[in-house]
C-alpha cells in the first residue's frame, strides 16, 4: 500500500496542466525599445547619405533580420511532453525529455541539454523569456519537469 501511495504522491508534483504566455519585448521594454529604435534611424540615416539607397535598405534588411524576435511577439507554452515556441514567422517544438538542466536569470530561464555548466548550453539550449507576474509558476513548473525527468 505504501508503494501505491509513494506513486500517487510522485504522480501528483508533475505538472500536467499547459501554461501559456506571450511575451513582446518591443511593449515591455520600453527605454530598450527607445534606444534600439533611435540607434537604427541614425544607422539607416547614415547609409542613406553616406553609401546610398541600396545599402540603407541592405541594412534595413540585415538589422531588422537579426532583431526580429525583439519586434514581434512570441509565445510559449509548456505542456506535459513538450514545449511550444510560437513566432510571427515560426513555430518550434522541443521535448521536455531533451533538457537536462536549466538557468535562471532575472528575465527567463535556459533549458540546457547538458547535464552541468557547459560552454556550449547558450548556442544549443533555448532561452524562455517570462513575464514578471508568471515568473514563479514558470520556475516551478521547470524545476518540477527537471525533477522528474532526472
Amino acid at each position: 500500500m505504501k508503494n501505491k501511495e509513494l506513486i500517487d504522491s510522485i504522480e501528483s508534483d508533475i505538472p500536467s496542466r499547459t501554461i501559456s504566455w506571450t511575451v513582446f519585448p518591443l511593449k515591455d521594454e520600453k527605454r530598450a525599445a527607445s534606444l534600439i529604435c533611435i540607434f537604427l534611424i541614425a544607422l539607416f540615416v547614415y547609409l542613406y547619405f553616406v553609401w546610398g539607397t541600396l545599402y540603407m535598405f541592405l541594412g534595413i534588411v540585415i538589422m531588422l533580420s537579426s532583431l526580429w524576435e525583439f519586434f514581434t511577439p512570441v509565445t510559449y507554452t509548456f505542456k506535459e511532453n513538450e514545449i511550444v515556441i510560437q513566432t510571427v514567422f515560426s513555430k518550434k517544438t522541443y521535448e521536455w525529455s531533451r533538457f537536462r538542466n536549466f538557468l535562471i536569470d532575472k528575465k527567463g530561464v535556459l533549458l540546457s541539454p547538458f547535464s552541468g555548466r557547459s560552454r556550449l548550453e547558450r548556442f544549443r539550449g533555448i532561452s524562455i523569456r517570462f513575464l514578471p507576474e508568471k515568473r514563479e509558476e514558470i520556475i516551478e513548473y521547470v524545476k518540477k519537469h527537471m525533477a522528474r525527468d532526472s
